[in-house]
């Protein structure tokens, strides 16, 4: 766990209480290499919807569309 992360409840909640903060933080959980991959095809030609910060596979036969809240609880 790196230095700067939370260690009480009152520190997770404060950091976490912004939306870009936790989903760059489980974007680095879920895809620790750094490279986003597709959950249907495993393509990495992934775009962003900043509106609905969502992802998308570019795949020409996929086009799946996708959150870093996939495949958790």
């Amino acid at each position: 766990m790196p230095d700067n992360d939370p260690k009480t409840l009152i520190e997770a909640v404060r950091h976490f209480s912004d939306l870009a903060m936790c989903r760059t933080y489980m974007v680095g959980i879920k895809w620790p290499s750094g490279t986003v991959t597709c959950p249907k095809c495993n393509g990495e030609n992934i775009g962003l919807v900043e509106t609905r910060s969502l992802y998308k596979c570019r795949a020409k036969d996929c086009r799946k569309q996708f959150s870093h809240k996939v495949g958790t609880m």
